[in-house]
């Protein structure tokens, strides 16, 4: 049947077998290089829920995800954690089971490749639909003639400084209508499930709309989905970081705006509030400030984990204006003396 033939292509997300559990390396899950370091020259212990908290919000692969997870609750001794992580195994492998079924052939999956490009107002990289390259019956063909295409077909990101990448991809399944629908726009853009996928053939996510409503899993601030915990942070006031996305967003230049003492003082008052003021995972970010190609600076929050330090290089034209901008974060420069820089950054990108 396809479904078991997809099932072996695809990404192997359900029985797969793990590493002894006791190996668990949790560090692999941090994504950014700077925390790791952080966390080893410090010794920083992790609690099972933090761990769970860093797997789930990852960006490794499903499959590892799902692993990891598996792992986990298998060892820990915190039984409301395992009793929280059960019933998601249960709904996300249910959830892939259906999404690589179509015995039927009432769906067709379609291959859409995205566009990394940047949103004036907002002047963050955003991926979005670009164009559909093809429909198929089986998901493995579809996977198989993604992979395929992006191996001829590479591609340069806009804003990525001449770096050069596979296209991302994704993969939606869309149920296949008996007539023209004028409300849906379309005989088969009714999507229900979506799979990101990436060269390796390793599923990113899955956006899911075919399990029933009462099996679901709901993300909740009362499990370790978007439960608060308390995370390492290795930033001070003025840092130059860099964003690193799940879905390979162009790279991000941002300044930190959150001090240690602030920090810490924040999440001080969140743990002696918790039982009142319904604190959750967003809770632990940082402020930050993202430079945009028009040389403005764009206000963000984002989460320790998913930020890492950089040096920008000598050639980078916006070297001078991201370090002085940092500087004046922290009280070492003058708004003139970043406006002058800011002026030759404009002046070179305009010439």
């Amino acid at each position: 049947m396809e479904s078991k033939e997809n099932g072996k292509l695809l990404y192997n997300c359900i029985n797969k077998a793990g590493k002894q559990v006791h190996n668990m390396d949790i560090l692999k899950a941090i994504p950014s290089f700077t925390v790791r370091e952080y966390v080893l020259e410090h010794n920083w212990q992790f609690t099972d829920r933090q761990k769970a908290v860093i797997i789930y919000h990852s960006i490794l692969p499903l499959r590892e995800r799902i692993e990891m997870l598996r792992e986990l609750a298998a060892i820990t001794e915190n039984g409301e954690l395992k009793e929280q992580i059960t019933p998601y195994l249960t709904y996300i492998e249910k959830a892939l089971r259906l999404f690589e079924n179509n015995d039927d052939r009432r769906f067709v999956y379609k291959v859409v490749f995205l566009t990394e490009d940047y949103n004036k107002k907002t002047g963050f990289c955003e991926p979005y639909d670009d164009y559909c390259e093809g429909c198929f019956v089986n998901l493995g063909d579809a996977v198989k003639y993604a992979v395929e295409y992006n191996e001829y077909e590479q591609w340069e990101a806009v804003m990525a400084r001449g770096e050069r990448g596979p296209r991302i991809f994704r993969i939606k399944k869309c149920m296949l209508f008996d007539k023209f629908d004028k409300n849906e726009n379309s005989f088969y853009e009714h999507s229900v499930s979506t799979g990101w996928d990436d060269i390796n053939r390793e599923l990113i996510d899955l956006l899911e709309r075919e399990v029933p409503e009462e099996e679901q899993y709901e993300e909740s601030r009362e499990n370790f989905t978007l439960v608060y915990e308390d995370m390492p942070n290795p930033f001070e006031l003025g840092d130059i970081v860099k964003y690193i996305s799940r879905y390979r967003r162009a790279v991000e230049i941002q300044i930190i705006n959150t001090s240690r003492k602030d920090w810490e003082e924040g999440c001080a008052h969140i743990k002696s509030t918790m039982d009142r003021a319904g604190w959750d995972y967003s809770d632990i970010m940082l402020t930050t400030s993202v430079f945009t190609p028009n040389g403005s600076f764009s206000h963000t929050h984002e989460n320790p984990l998913f930020l890492e330090k950089v040096t920008l290089s000598e050639s980078d034209p916006r070297k001078a204006v991201i370090e002085v901008a940092a500087s004046t974060v922290c009280g070492r420069s003058s708004l003139d003396w970043l406006g002058y820089h800011l002026e030759e950054y404009l002046s070179s990108s305009r010439s």
